[in-house]
């Protein structure tokens, strides 16, 4: 009863095209497939949790590289991009929203660095940890990545800067092994009992 863990022959896999060429996607049809059991005999629910769990802060850990490269390509962007015979990092606007994602960045950062930390210590909060990267860093990445495009105006978008491949990365995570929502309520579950 419960999960299990079962090894495939050779599932035929079909590649899916996708704008994002780092992350191939794949359909598996499984129709027919041979499945061997694998693994010690009884229930793998704890096993396939933990393996959740750490896939959770593995994909917050990439969402900090993305999030960092938005901000650095906002800030750089800003530096260049004149307006009024001026860069538009000299607006108080400008600089509001670069210091907004930088701690954005900074508390993404803490709350992935702790969660990773936690699964090594194998800590008793490791799966609170984990919960709580997971619905905070996706939505800062998407607000983050956002305020990127903000910043390069009309050109954020188009597939002559990069701003947007960082929002799409970040959209598409957010919703990857479970929303904010999930996560919170995992949390709220731990936290309460």
């Amino acid at each position: 009863d419960g999960l299990g863990t079962f090894l495939l022959e050779r599932p035929e896999a079909t590649f899916v095209p996708t704008w994002d060429g780092t992350r191939k996607v794949a359909r598996l049809d499984l129709d027919g497939a041979r499945a061997e059991p694998v693994g010690p005999v009884g229930d793998h629910t704890a096993l396939w949790r933990r393996v959740a769990d750490d896939s959770c802060v593995a994909l917050c850990a990439e969402l900090i590289g993305s999030m960092e490269a938005a901000h650095a390509l906002a800030v750089d962007y800003a530096k260049q991009r004149v307006a009024f015979g001026r860069p538009i990092a000299t607006f108080q606007v400008i600089k509001h929203k670069a210091v907004d994602m930088l701690h954005e960045l900074e508390l993404a950062r803490v709350g992935t660095h702790w969660a990773a930390w936690a699964s090594d210590t194998d800590d008793p909060r490791r799966a609170e940890a984990a919960a709580m990267a997971k619905a905070f860093v996706p939505e800062a990445a998407v607000h983050l990545t956002g305020e990127c495009i903000q910043i390069h105006g009309g050109m954020g978008f188009t597939w002559d800067c990069d701003a947007h491949v960082h929002y799409r990365k970040a959209k598409q995570d957010d919703l990857l092994l479970g929303g904010s929502g999930i996560h919170r309520a995992r949390v709220a579950d731990l936290v309460l009992g």
